[in-house]
């Protein structure tokens, strides 16, 4: 019987690892935040805090475009798929190795 080390492949460690910060960081801010601490909010809360910054506004939606764009490429034709800056990065490292 396999055990779950051995079937997730270093991504998959990679979406464990975050999944588990993202929870446990958000889990302590809103314990924090419910304390009445002024300085700690949630990542969601700060997200919209930059959204209705005037100009942090608009480098949060170009990351968030493209990481977006990253994580559903699948949806895109080949055609669109080929300028997708953050798998572009890696097939250039891939190739100069």
């Amino acid at each position: 019987m396999k055990t779950l080390a051995t079937k997730l492949r270093p991504a998959g460690w990679c979406w464990l690892g975050l999944s588990i910060y993202v929870v446990t960081a958000d889990t302590f801010l809103i314990v924090q935040e419910r304390k009445g601490k002024e300085q700690y909010c949630t990542m969601s809360t700060s997200f919209r805090y930059a959204l209705a910054h005037p100009i942090k506004r608009w480098p949060v939606i170009l990351i968030w475009g493209l990481v977006t764009f990253h994580l559903f490429d699948w949806f895109f034709p080949e055609q669109i798929r080929k300028y997708e800056p953050i798998r572009a990065i890696g097939k250039k490292t891939r190739t100069s190795a």
